[in-house]
């Protein structure tokens, strides 16, 4: 779950999706349910890195509407993900001590 700056919730749904589990093992994920455990939250690392108060396409999903560039930042979050798994970084530990930082 993810709560956007206004309040707004956006809901995850860790399942495998078709197609899903070719995607996360591209990505260095062991399996769909792995890489959708983190996605939403990377979406926020990298808006937060940007200066963005939330992700564009999370605000979209949260409104039902969808962000113009959604691909793009799609693009980004898998680039993100594919080489964090690569070079051994835990992007989930990365948005722990993140959190932890904001929120003191």
């Amino acid at each position: 779950m993810t709560r956007l700056p206004d309040g707004d919730l956006v809901p995850a749904d860790h399942r495998e999706q078709p197609g899903q589990a070719e995607l996360a093992r591209e990505l260095g994920y062991p399996d769909a349910v792995a890489m959708n455990a983190e996605h939403d939250a990377v979406h926020s690392l990298v808006s937060h890195w940007l200066g963005l108060d939330a992700s564009p396409t999370l605000k979209g999903v949260a409104s039902g509407q969808t962000y113009e560039h959604w691909r793009e930042e799609e693009a980004v979050i898998f680039a993100l993900c594919r080489w964090a798994n690569a070079a051994g970084i835990d992007l989930m530990e990365v948005a722990r001590r993140w959190s932890d930082a904001e929120c003191g």
